[in-house]
C-alpha cells in the first residue's frame, strides 16, 4: 500500500475517532470519519463547514444556481458529504473508472462493495444507488452526478449545467421533478479536478 494511501487511512483528528481523512493536512481542520468496513460515524454539519471548503463549497454554489432559478436549497447532508469526499478520492486515487468504464464505479475496498456501474443494466444500479446506505446508513437511495478534468468548482459547475443529464436533477426537472425526488440531503465534493454531487430525498439525521 502506498505511503500516501497509509496516511490516509490512519490519520486522526483531535477531537474525533481514528479515521479516513477527507481533507488537508494540518494546521487546517479535516472532515474525518471512522475507518470501518461500513462507516455509521459522520461528522456533524459544522464540523464540515469548519473543514477545507474542498468539502462544503460546491454544495453552496449548487444551491446559489438553484435560489437563481426560484428552486429552494438542499440542506448540506453530512453523510452524502462523507459519501461524496470518498468517492472523489477513489475516483483520483484509484480510478476505478479506468477498469469499468465508468465515473459512477467504485474501486475495491473493505469499506464498500466495489464494481462497475452500467446505466443501460439494472444489475448494476446498486453500485450507486445503495452506496450511501451502504457506508453511512443513509436512510434511502441516493442519486451521484460527476464531473472529471475541472479546474475547479464552478467549471465542474459548468459542466452540469449544460449536461442534458445532470442538469436536470440539479434543478428537478424531467423525471427529477417527481414529489418522490425533492431533494432534502446534498453532499458535493471537488478533489483534483473531480467533482461528485450525491442527492437523496430524505433528510440526513
Amino acid at each position: 500500500m502506498p505511503i500516501q494511501r497509509r496516511a490516509f487511512l490512519r490519520h486522526l483528528v483531535a477531537g474525533l475517532p481514528a479515521g479516513v481523512w477527507l481533507g488537508a493536512a494540518p494546521p487546517q481542520p479535516v472532515l474525518a470519519v471512522a475507518a470501518e468496513p461500513s462507516v455509521k460515524r459522520v461528522p456533524t454539519a459544522a464540523q464540515i463547514r469548519a473543514s477545507r471548503p474542498e468539502n462544503w463549497r460546491l454544495v453552496d454554489l449548487i444551491n446559489q444556481y438553484r435560489r437563481q432559478q426560484k428552486l429552494p436549497e438542499i440542506p448540506l447532508s453530512p453523510r452524502l458529504t462523507v459519501v461524496a469526499t470518498l468517492h472523489v478520492h477513489d475516483l483520483a486515487e484509484q480510478r476505478p473508472q479506468d477498469k469499468f468504464g465508468s465515473l459512477h464505479s467504485w474501486s475495491l475496498d473493505p469499506r464498500w462493495k466495489g464494481g462497475a456501474y452500467r446505466s443501460g443494466d439494472k444489475t448494476t444500479w446498486g453500485i450507486m444507488w445503495d452506496k450511501a446506505k451502504e457506508i453511512t446508513g443513509y436512510p434511502a437511495v441516493a442519486f451521484e452526478i460527476c464531473a472529471t478534468g475541472a479546474r475547479d468548482m464552478e467549471q465542474a459547475l459548468e459542466v452540469w449545467r449544460a449536461s442534458p443529464n445532470h442538469h436536470p436533477v440539479i434543478l428537478s426537472r424531467g423525471v427529477w421533478a417527481e414529489p418522490r425526488w425533492r431533494w432534502q440531503a446534498l453532499g458535493a465534493v471537488f478533489f483534483q479536478g473531480f467533482a461528485c454531487a450525491w442527492f437523496g430525498n430524505t433528510a440526513d439525521a
